[in-house]
């Protein structure tokens, strides 16, 4: 954000009696979802704060994953994992889903205590309702993992724990650079 938005932003909402008008905060709004280079950034945004996450953040995750969406909310497929049939046959497995990629191996209902995050709902055949389930689930996972780290760390951990989840960081971070040059 740059620095004269935000210390009128600031001094709006300090002055006794005023609130920040509508029109600055839908402006910089207007120039956030520009600078992210999304193509749903206000949705993300509007996930995002139901689970205070920053926007910037969210945005990093859905453009590490699946870069600038798609309007259809027809995500491809992650790659998964490759494991061998009993005649040593490679087989994918573990697809990621959706627009935050989530892994249908792993039970994000029981994990994140949410009866939403059931894979039934992640393969929904209605595109719109599966892309709003799988940014709840996804936002709802980054909020849990900020219990425990701090954001840098949330996002490292987001995409797992092994030397490629540095490499995941280092991405995210590199387009945080950019969204924020683009503000200025």
């Amino acid at each position: 954000m740059r620095l004269h938005q935000l210390s009128k932003i600031v001094l709006l909402s300090l002055c006794i009696g005023c609130n920040p008008t509508q029109k600055i905060v839908q402006q910089y709004l207007e120039q956030e979802y520009y600078a992210s280079d999304l193509i749903d950034a206000e949705r993300l945004a509007v996930v995002a704060d139901s689970f205070q996450i920053p926007h910037y953040i969210f945005y990093a995750v859905a453009w590490q994953e699946t870069r600038r969406g798609n309007s259809d909310h027809i995500f491809p497929r992650g790659p998964g994992r490759i494991v061998l049939d009993s005649l040593y046959k490679p087989h994918r497995v573990c697809r990621e889903i959706g627009r935050v990629q989530m892994s249908p191996c792993v039970d994000w209902s029981k994990i994140l205590k949410d009866p939403i995050c059931i894979n039934k709902n992640l393969l929904s055949d209605n595109k719109y309702f599966a892309y709003q389930v799988n940014l709840h689930c996804a936002a709802k996972h980054l909020a849990s993992l900020h219990t425990m780290y701090n954001w840098m760390e949330s996002v490292r951990h987001y995409n797992g724990d092994g030397p490629a989840s540095y490499i995941y960081l280092n991405s995210v971070l590199a387009y945080i650079g950019r969204f924020y040059l683009k503000l200025q």
